[in-house]
């Protein structure tokens, strides 16, 4: 994580922040990885946690990102809209009902953090703020109520 904040008394984390520059050579994979982070992050004592995705950057570089286009089968399609949103609800993203294309990125996540990814989660934006030539946008990054996970590794593609 980029940011976290410790409660003064107890010292657990309560909230963290990953942040990304929008840059010219868009990662997809490390985009839903750094999402993907933070719906994972717990602290050991269970309580709750507050996590955002900060995306930030020269303006022309975050629209190029949000048209960014992967190799899905039989055609190409727009990946970041398939985890965040730009509308200002919340997007719920059901991982086991992904399409075939999308779910070779959480297969590439939980090999490489040798993890379970969470059957669903949820993205929130909360601020997209401009100051000349630089946006910035903020997700809350929220796990669903009671969080269940999978092994992707496991699931047939047909």
């Amino acid at each position: 994580m980029d940011f976290a904040l410790f409660s003064k008394d107890k010292h657990r984390p309560v909230a963290a922040v990953e942040a990304k520059w929008a840059e010219t050579a868009f990662n997809a994979q490390r985009f839903l990885d750094d999402v993907l982070r933070l719906e994972c992050l717990r602290n050991e004592q269970g309580q709750h946690m507050t996590r955002y995705f900060l995306f930030s950057g020269k303006a022309e570089s975050i629209e190029e990102a949000f048209k960014y286009e992967v190799n899905a089968g039989k055609g190409r399609k727009i990946f970041l809209t398939c985890v965040l949103s730009r509308a200002w609800d919340e997007k719920k993203i059901d991982v086991t009902r992904c399409a075939a294309w999308l779910l070779d990125y959480y297969w590439s996540f939980a090999r490489t953090y040798t993890v379970e990814v969470p059957r669903s989660f949820r993205t929130t934006l909360v601020a997209n703020e401009k100051a000349g030539s630089i946006s910035t946008l903020i997700w809350k990054i929220g796990s669903t109520k009671n969080r269940k996970t999978f092994d992707p590794l496991s699931v047939q593609v047909q």
